[in-house]
Parts: C-alpha cells; structure tokens; sequence
C-alpha cells in the first residue's frame, strides 16, 4: 500500500508541476505578447513624432532661409540705396539742408513789421562730410532695423514651428 501511495503522490505531483509549468509558459507567453505590442505601439508613436518634429524642423529652416534672403536682400537695396544717396551727393544733385533760428530780428525791424514778429526762420546747408556722415549713419540705423526684423522672423518661424 505504501507503494501505491507514492505512486500516487508522483502521479499527483506530475500533474501538478505539469499544469504548474503549463501556466507559466501561458502567463508568460501573454506577458511577451503584450510586452511587444506595447513596443510597437511606442515605437510608432515615437516615428509619427519624430515625423512631426522633423517636418516642424524643416518648417523652420525653410522659413529662416526666407528670412535670412530677405535680410540681405534688403540689406544689399538699402546699401545701394545709400551709396547712391553718397553719389548724388558728391555729384552736387543732392544737398541736405537743416532749419536754424536766425538771430532776434533787430529792434527797427521789429518796429516797422510790428511787435508779434519773432525769431526769423533760416536754412543752412550741411557741408558735404556731415551729409555724407549723416547718410552713412542712417544707412547703418536702416540695415540694425532689418536685423531686428530678421531676427523677429526667426523667432516667429521658431514658434510656429513649435505649434
């Protein structure tokens, strides 16, 4: 009897371990599954991301090359503008005038054109370094505001880029 008893302990014992074992290779198996379909979906959440972001980034290059062609193109116009500004100027068909107080108009004066007269208006001419001068400066003041709205454009492109 005692025989009989330990062969039914292993025959339980077997089928035990076998049912044991079974369920962790069906446990394990569905863990592995579920494991790679969570891969894969991370996978292409990441690729359709990373589409997005490079399409974002080529948004943004496309709109910086538009802003940077812009700047120098108006750098270049306003370069031209500036030297032919210079040569009108050298050439005598440009003269920049400024408008001056003259002195107090003299006491006759005011006594035969009446007494609400004032400070008589003047024009005087700037001589052809200052205007060049001037010229030169307005032309370097006119090509910092087109950096500033290059750089703005950047900016701008960055965070639509961004969106």
């Amino acid at each position: 009897m005692p025989g009989k008893l330990i062969v039914a302990l292993a025959v339980i014992l077997g089928v035990f371990a076998g049912g044991y074992f079974t369920g962790v290779n069906i446990v394990t198996a569905k863990w592995d599954k579920q494991k790679a379909d969570d891969e894969r979906a991370w996978n292409q959440e990441r690729e359709a991301l990373d589409a997005d972001r490079k399409s974002a980034e080529a948004k943004a290059r496309a709109a910086a090359g538009r802003a940077d062609a812009e700047y120098q193109r108006g750098v270049e116009d306003g370069k031209a503008t500036t030297d032919r500004l210079i040569a009108d100027l050298r050439s005598g068909n440009l003269r920049l005038h400024a408008n001056v107080k003259a002195a107090r108009v003299s006491a006759a004066n005011e006594f035969t054109r009446g007494a609400g007269v004032g400070y008589a208006k003047a024009r005087a001419e700037l001589s052809a370094a200052d205007s060049e001068f001037l010229l030169r400066i307005g032309g370097e003041a006119d090509e910092v505001v087109k950096q500033l709205g290059a750089c703005q454009a950047i900016l701008n492109a960055d965070r639509e880029a961004v969106r």
